[in-house]
């Protein structure tokens, strides 16, 4: 429907006009999480999605079935009461704590990756790194760098990553906020245009910067719910969630 009134489906649709869209069923191939009985911080919540800031320390998701403990099964917990099951969008690192977007039903999940691929969505984070002798960043304060070299699964160990020629494009953009010249640190501000497993601590390993921690913020303009199921509206609203204790050096 279009403002309320079926038109046929050649009809033009202009600017600003409300799109009405009915599913009576969503398929999906993803399984369902087990509880683990422990609740997540909420930080963000409407009918469709849900924000929760993950833990350092806690895997965004099981990788095996008898895996519990997880950011989705907590959220699983969380949305057992109301017979719902929580749908992956985007994953963090084990030890990257921050804010994680999360589906509530599967209507959601192929629009919000596609403003991840169209970079509507945006993840921005915070690393607080060491910096080692060989270090080759740029330290001043403020100045926005880019790092752009390929990262490929590492041949001494598959579940890593690292820098190599015939692996796949990556690019980083990050900012030094703060450095610490005594304790040899710095709080880097970064944002990702691509989304490669382990992308900021190669890419930040490459420049002699080892990694400590880092926290991830969300800023993503998305469509407004107004169901679960049913009538999506399409009008959007920017929306910046953003961890309540800033990292410090």
């Amino acid at each position: 429907m279009v403002n309320g009134h079926y038109r046929s489906v050649n009809s033009m649709v202009n600017p600003g006009e409300l799109l009405t869209l009915n599913f009576n069923a969503v398929e999906s191939t993803q399984h369902e999480y087990t509880p683990s009985g422990h609740l997540p911080e909420i930080i963000y919540e409407d009918e469709d999605v849900v924000v929760i800031n993950k833990p350092h320390g806690q895997k965004s998701h099981p990788n095996r079935l008898d895996e519990t403990n997880t950011a989705l099964n907590d959220v699983a917990t969380y949305l057992a009461p109301m017979e719902q099951t929580p749908y992956v969008t985007h994953r963090l690192d084990m030890l990257t704590s921050g804010l994680l977007l999360i589906g509530k039903n599967p209507v959601v999940v192929p629009l919000l990756n596609r403003q991840l691929v169209q970079k509507t969505m945006q993840r921005f984070y915070l690393a607080r790194v060491n910096l080692l002798p060989n270090n080759k960043a740029n330290l001043t304060l403020n100045k926005s760098n880019y790092i752009e070299t390929p990262i490929g699964q590492d041949i001494s160990d598959k579940r890593k990553r690292a820098i190599k020629e015939t692996g796949l494009s990556a690019q980083t953009t990050y900012r030094v906020l703060k450095i610490d010249a005594k304790q040899q640190t710095a709080l880097l501000h970064l944002s990702l245009a691509t989304g490669r497993t382990h992308q900021i601590r190669v890419h930040l390993a490459s420049i002699g910067s080892r990694f400590v921690a880092t926290r991830c913020t969300i800023h993503w303009c998305h469509p407004l719910w107004r169901s679960r199921l049913a009538e999506l509206n399409f009008r959007r609203i920017n929306c910046t969630f953003e961890n309540r204790c800033p990292m410090s050096l």
